[in-house]
């Protein structure tokens, strides 16, 4: 149901903005606008396509350690294509932002400057949400794998403290866990086996998690960068509706002025009249 709704609020925000791109088309030239508008789609498509594979992920996490599970070596696939997405995204926004400031410096007060400022900082957002959930599934996952491994080892009658554990974690050799148990049995074989398969997990998402770390923070400055822009923005907008308002108040006094004006000339027009013609009858009664 979430998800449901936050797809028909991105598809609301999507028509709102395309709105008020081809209503701002005659300001800031028809073919800059539909080529900029296509580009915004474009990277909105692929957002929409993280997403899906970033739901794939949890979706492939949850079947770990189930009759569905289907290995890592899949759920690896799904997190590499993640990874190679979220940096081809990344290349593509930065390359939106170039050409934005390359208009700023020019006119930065133009109205294809304020939209296109808007457009990518709402792309840079969605990109930011759609990466804090992928980290935020990771992340989940790795306290899941821990603590299969435990109960596993537990199970097999090893006795780890959560110190000793994490220690084991850090290493990247997976036999580390199996090089004091006994796998004399299939039933023990396979335990091992799961236990090293989790343990590559971990590795998995810890070097996932160091390799788009860059990203992460280069991500949280610009979408702070733009909503300060986006701030900036907003005030223009406000005084300049302020202004407006301001402006529409003035003309409104100033017909009412004009009217009462109109007004007055027409009483001391009908008062001129009376007296003429009240003179008129004096003197005409007088020569009587």
């Amino acid at each position: 149901m979430t998800k449901d709704r936050i797809k028909d609020l991105h598809s609301l925000r999507r028509r709102q903005d395309q709105s008020d791109i081809e209503m701002n088309a005659g300001d800031v030239g028809l073919h800059t606008s539909v080529q900029f508008l296509s580009e915004v789609e474009e990277v909105r498509d692929e957002i929409e396509k993280l997403n899906e594979n970033i739901t794939a992920i949890r979706v492939k996490q949850k079947s770990v350690g189930t009759p569905k599970d289907e290995g890592s070596r899949k759920l690896e696939e799904i997190i590499d294509k993640v990874k190679y997405e979220a940096l081809k995204i990344k290349e593509r926004l930065k390359n939106i932002d170039g050409q934005t400031e390359a208009i700023a410096n020019s006119n930065p007060n133009s109205t294809e400057c304020r939209i296109r400022r808007t457009q990518q900082s709402m792309l840079w957002q969605m990109f930011r949400e759609a990466m804090d959930n992928y980290n935020k599934a990771q992340l989940e996952y790795k306290e899941k794998c821990r603590n299969i491994i435990k109960l596993q080892l537990e199970v097999m009658g090893k006795q780890t403290t959560d110190e000793d554990l994490d220690n084991m974690l850090e290493k990247e050799n997976t036999a580390v866990f199996t090089q004091e148990l006994i796998s004399d049995t299939q039933e023990a074989r396979l335990t091992l086996s799961s236990i090293e398969d989790r343990h590559r997990d971990i590795i998995t998402i810890e070097k996932s998690i160091r390799e788009l770390r860059d990203l992460f923070l280069e991500m949280a400055l610009t979408v702070e960068q733009q909503g300060e822009s986006l701030n900036r923005i907003e005030t223009h907008v406000s005084s300049a509706v302020t202004a407006v308002e301001k402006g529409e108040k003035q003309l409104e006094g100033a017909k009412a002025t004009q009217k009462r004006t109109r007004k007055m000339k027409i009483w001391c027009y009908l008062l001129i009249i009376i007296i003429v013609v009240v003179l008129i009858l004096s003197l005409v009664f007088s020569l009587k």
